[in-house]
């Protein structure tokens, strides 16, 4: 999502294989949910201010939103995310 052109900076990306992030030359923060293998979410971080770090050790992959929407789609630990085509 770094060097992501604005329109996509709107999207939802995950991260795979991963389990640590940063927004270290973001202007903007975001929200981070890391989730297992099996998709259930291990821990949320909304919003990750811009130019932090953070990370989930049990994590195996990280979903990228934008500021704002893991409260408006009221995620919590133990849900399960997948991504569709």
């Amino acid at each position: 999502m770094l060097w992501a052109p604005r329109a996509q900076r709107q999207c939802v990306w995950q991260l795979r294989p991963c389990n640590a992030v940063h927004t270290l030359f973001m202007r903007s923060p975001i929200d981070v949910v890391f989730c297992n293998a099996s998709g259930e979410v291990l821990r949320i971080v909304a919003p990750l201010p811009a130019r932090r770090w953070v990370g989930q050790c049990a994590a195996d992959s990280v979903f990228e939103f934008p500021a704002g929407a893991v409260a408006q789609l009221a995620l919590r630990c133990g849900d399960h995310l997948t991504l569709c085509d």
